[in-house]
């Protein structure tokens, strides 16, 4: 799925489009393929566990282990999103955790938590606003006796996130939630193009690496976007960039001469190669941890989604600067690249961070496969919270909180009515002693 420019910049547009995407999704479950195996699955092994990618949460497929009565595994390709809390009984503490949507902040004060607090359940509403019409798909093809998509999540039996603490912190969390952050990064395994090779290799100077991912159509960014790129692009010769466009004859005709682009390139390869001086990144959360992983800057240019939050994570970590492109000027790009290209402080911080990115007692494949065979083996109840069956209200103790302020307003009552009872009894009877000690009148 590839996105333009301008559909990027309108949330509106952007999230309508994405719910129309996981509807279409939601109606794969209709495909006559998919409905022989959901209605006459193979016995001789039968499955054991369905494996389930939420995007944006979307719980379509999870009906399909209700079906089957087996353990779901959900793997969410980002940090644990605000609405997927839930699904496991994960504490949702918003002082501690900052929403993974749009922005990140660490130690956050009163205003930052107050904000958080108020995006995070704004971005649950709208979730739960568009997710609700997912019911009648699975109903549809399924049958009407498929539970609410709220009871389908609370079937959910692990959640995998491609998090690590290093970079998203210290969260509360419960032993469903298992982070395996980097698990797609393969040193080894990759393999470059030869010519491809050459030119790292004889990038004496260096080169930086541009890559806007898959889904954002470089080509469609603003004309004079580009150009300032391309501006500064000159101004680093003869330093080398190595840009992936898709379609390099809709870019601007005026390519500097020290830019090499491709329609495809081994990231994780040219990440790690020597001679790499910096990653211009949309802030994808693939390429984000690979750059900590190989210990490369960045230069941060966000559209949309979690992108901002791994941007906002560079800037706090110190291993990387963020560009706007809605108001960076020619000054913020040279200025961008001089800071990751000159300053040594980024190299040193993505350097540090990277070893204690790097630092594990299990490696993430053999942490998910543990976890996997854990469910399996012991069923989709074994890391299952007490918090799932609870309401929102019991798990923040609102209930119980309520019945304390309940009773102690009783007491303050009753005690304040004791007390102007007894005011009143002590009034009455001075009055009364008052008129035995008055002098009787005389004729």
């Amino acid at each position: 799925m590839s996105v333009r420019y301008e559909y990027l910049q309108s949330r509106r547009l952007l999230i309508k489009y994405t719910h129309e995407y996981l509807r279409k999704m939601c109606d794969i479950l209709g495909d006559p393929r998919l409905q022989e195996i959901i209605r006459n699955p193979p016995t001789n092994p039968p499955y054991d566990a369905v494996l389930v990618h939420f995007i944006q949460g979307y719980q379509c497929f999870t009906a399909i282990g209700h079906v089957w009565n087996v353990p779901v595994i959900g793997v969410v390709t980002a940090a644990m999103q605000p609405y997927n809390h839930r699904f496991i009984g994960n504490p949702l503490n918003l002082a501690l955790v900052s929403k993974n949507l749009q922005t990140y902040k660490e130690n956050m004060n009163f205003w930052g938590r107050l904000y958080n607090f108020i995006a995070t359940h704004f971005v649950i509403f709208e979730y739960d606003y568009y997710a609700s019409m997912q019911d009648e798909i699975i109903k549809k093809h399924l049958g009407q006796n498929i539970p609410h998509y709220t009871e389908l999540e609370r079937e959910v039996a692990l959640l995998l996130t491609h998090s690590h603490p290093s970079l998203h912190g210290v969260q509360p969390k419960t032993p469903a939630h298992v982070e395996i952050g980097g698990i797609h990064i393969q040193e080894r395994n990759s393999t470059i193009d030869l010519e491809l090779k050459k030119l790292l290799d004889e990038s004496e100077n260096g080169f930086v690496f541009f890559s806007f991912g898959t889904i954002t159509v470089l080509e469609s960014l603003p004309k004079e976007v580009l150009e300032r790129f391309f501006t500064t692009f000159r101004k680093i010769a003869p330093m080398r960039v190595i840009m992936k466009s898709k379609n390099a004859t809709a870019l601007p005709r005026n390519i500097p001469r020290n830019v090499f682009t491709y329609s495809w390139l081994p990231q994780q390869k040219i990440l790690q190669h020597p001679n790499i001086k910096g990653f211009i990144s949309h802030g994808g959360g693939l390429g984000s941890q690979e750059a900590v992983y190989f210990g490369v800057p960045m230069i941060c240019v966000p559209f949309f989604a979690d992108q901002f939050v791994n941007c906002d994570i560079s800037l706090e970590k110190g291993y990387g600067v963020k560009l706007d492109i809605k108001t960076a000027q020619q000054a913020d790009y040279d200025n961008a690249f001089a800071e990751i290209l000159k300053n040594p402080r980024y190299r040193t911080s993505v350097k540090r961070l990277s070893m204690i990115y790097r630092d594990r007692s299990i490696k993430p494949k053999d942490e998910a496969v543990y976890w996997i065979e854990y469910v399996i083996r012991h069923g989709k109840q074994s890391l299952r919270s007490p918090a799932v069956d609870l309401k929102w209200w019991q798990i923040e103790l609102f209930d119980v909180y309520a019945l304390l302020v309940a009773i102690f307003v009783s007491m303050i009552i009753l005690i304040s009515l004791v007390v102007r009872k007894a005011l009143s009894l002590v009034s009455l009877l001075r009055t009364h002693l008052l008129s035995q000690q008055s002098p009787k009148k005389t004729n």
